[in-house]
């Protein structure tokens, strides 16, 4: 089974991704968690928190929509009496931009921090080069109280690059058990992430032509690093601040994001003779939409997305 939720992901993991945080820690702690309306952060959040609570630890789970105001909220984040705030994903308001004064939310919560990074820590396809600044620089200031946990060994190297002495690799696997009744894998093989037809190809005018390169080259050979290109692409630039240097590879693979989907479909649609099924699919459900961008071929069959971890433990059946 291999994981590529960012679609360049360069190594290989069992099962769903969920997270598997070092937590033997000796002393009772108090963590708070914001929780999220996507069900993968969700289950994450709710498998974390229990974890915790197994090793005897305190965990306060938020939840930023019982609150009609987001300063309100992140004010309760800043009195809630806990030794460290786990951040899970990039999306939860205790990691979004204040315009106001020009920091993120998690500068003026006081806790000690620990971030969940998921996916490619340093690309985020809703920022700009110039947020990307801001974002960066933000860790730079909270260093000295916070902890980031990646799943890709080169971001453990970006964010050291950075000067952050906090940064820790960590695994991103769930690993199921057959049913007794199992009557074995009736799947080959299963590639987690969502796979979708946007019915077009790729845009070769309007596309820079190293990201056309890579996109072709990874559809040759999967283990084609896009890493080593991006690092080519910001080492072009005359800056040698660390922080603009790292902003702009994390463009770079921001860029080839925008065709992760069209990487997928393209190399699933050249398996014609091999019956594929897949599960979900079409992340619009994730955003309250019902859109259909599904893969029209012969050998592909659809089923609705999994919620629950028992659901998914069914597919490898």
């Amino acid at each position: 089974f291999f994981q590529a939720e960012d679609g360049i992901r360069d190594h290989c993991v069992t099962g769903v991704q969920t997270c598997a945080l070092p937590i033997s820690m000796a002393n009772q702690l108090q963590f708070l968690i914001e929780t999220s309306p996507t069900p993968i952060f969700s289950r994450i959040v709710n498998c974390l928190a229990a974890s915790l609570r197994g090793k005897g630890h305190g965990v306060t789970i938020e939840s930023p929509v019982s609150h009609q105001f987001v300063d309100a909220y992140i004010d309760r984040l800043k009195a809630s009496d806990c030794d460290y705030m786990i951040l899970t994903n990039s999306f939860v308001q205790a990691a979004s931009y204040r315009e106001d004064s020009g920091l993120f939310a998690f500068e003026i919560i006081p806790h000690r921090l620990i971030f969940l990074h998921h996916d490619n820590c340093i690309a985020k396809p809703d920022f700009d080069q110039g947020m990307l600044v801001k974002l960066f620089t933000a860790y730079q200031r909270v260093s000295k109280r916070s902890y980031h946990f990646c799943i890709e060994t080169s971001n453990c190297n970006d964010l050291r690059m950075l000067g952050l002495a906090n940064v820790h690799k960590i695994s991103h696997a769930s690993e199921f058990n057959l049913p007794p009744n199992a009557r074995g894998l009736e799947r080959g093989a299963s590639f987690v992430g969502h796979v979708l037809d946007f019915g077009k190809e790729l845009d070769t005018a309007n596309t820079d032509h190293r990201v056309i390169r890579d996109y072709w080259c990874r559809i040759c050979d999967l283990g084609y690093r896009i890493e080593t290109s991006a690092e080519k692409f910001a080492g072009h630039s005359h800056d040698l601040d660390p922080v603009v240097k790292l902003a702009a590879k994390g463009m770079y693979i921001n860029q080839m994001h925008n065709y992760t989907f069209l990487v997928r479909s393209d190399l699933l649609k050249r398996a014609v003779n091999l019956p594929i099924t897949i599960f979900g699919g079409d992340p619009s459900y994730l955003a309250g939409q019902k859109l259909s961008r599904n893969i029209t071929k012969a050998n592909f069959s659809y089923m609705p997305p999994t919620d629950y971890a028992d659901q998914t433990a069914l597919v490898y059946n």
